[in-house]
C-alpha cells in the first residue's frame, strides 16, 4: 500500500512596489490621463505638490530631497495611481477618482507631508522652505481628455517655513477662476 502526498506550491511573497517616475517634461502626466480615460475610466483626479527650497540650494540636492519626500508619500495612494516627480513638483494621477476622492487624497498627502518635513532628521536631505498642494477632478468627454475640469473646485494649501515660524494659507477656487486671481 502506498501513500501519495500533494505538496502545494510555495507562494511568491514578493509584493508589487510603490513606484514613481522622474520626468523631464509634463508629457507623461498627460499620457497617464489619456491612458486612464481611453481605458474606459471616465474620471481622474490630480494632486500636485510644489516644494520650494532656499535659493542657495543646489538643484541636485533639491531634486534628491524631493525624491525622498515623494518616496515617503507614494504609499499613501493606491498602487494603480501614477506618481511623477518633475523638478521639485510632485504629481499624483488618481485613476477613477472624482473631485471628492481627490480632496480626500490631498488631505492625506498634506498631513503625511507635514509630518515628514517636521520630523526630517536625515542630514543629507533638505527641508523645503515652503510647500503648496492642490487638487482637481477631471472628466473625459467620449473617452478622451480635453483639458477641462467640469463642475469642480480647485483647493490649495500653502505652508511657509521661515525662521522656525509656520504660516498656513488655504485657497478655494471655483471653476473658471485662476488660483492666483484672488480666488
Amino acid at each position: 500500500m502506498g501513500y501519495d502526498a500533494i505538496v502545494p506550491g510555495t507562494k511568491d511573497t514578493t509584493s508589487a512596489r510603490y513606484t514613481y517616475e522622474i520626468i523631464e517634461t509634463l508629457e507623461p502626466v498627460r499620457a497617464a490621463f489619456e491612458e486612464a480615460l481611453a481605458s474606459g475610466i471616465d474620471q481622474v483626479a490630480l494632486v500636485i505638490i510644489k516644494l520650494h527650497y532656499e535659493q542657495e540650494a543646489r538643484l541636485a540636492h533639491t531634486t534628491q530631497s524631493s525624491a525622498y519626500l515623494l518616496s515617503n508619500l507614494r504609499p499613501m495612494v493606491r498602487k494603480t495611481d501614477c506618481a511623477f516627480l518633475f523638478g521639485n513638483t510632485l504629481y499624483f494621477v488618481l485613476r477613477g477618482a472624482n473631485q471628492q476622492g481627490g480632496s480626500i487624497v490631498e488631505a492625506r498627502l498634506w498631513e503625511a507631508l507635514l509630518w515628514r518635513v517636521h520630523n526630517m532628521t536625515e542630514r543629507e536631505f533638505l527641508r523645503p522652505a515652503s510647500m503648496t498642494i492642490g487638487h482637481s477632478g477631471f472628466q473625459g468627454v467620449k473617452g478622451e481628455y480635453r483639458g477641462q475640469h467640469r463642475g469642480s473646485q480647485r483647493h490649495q494649501f500653502t505652508l511657509q517655513l521661515a525662521g522656525g515660524k509656520t504660516c498656513a494659507q488655504t485657497t478655494a477656487t471655483s471653476p473658471g477662476r485662476a488660483a492666483d486671481d484672488g480666488g
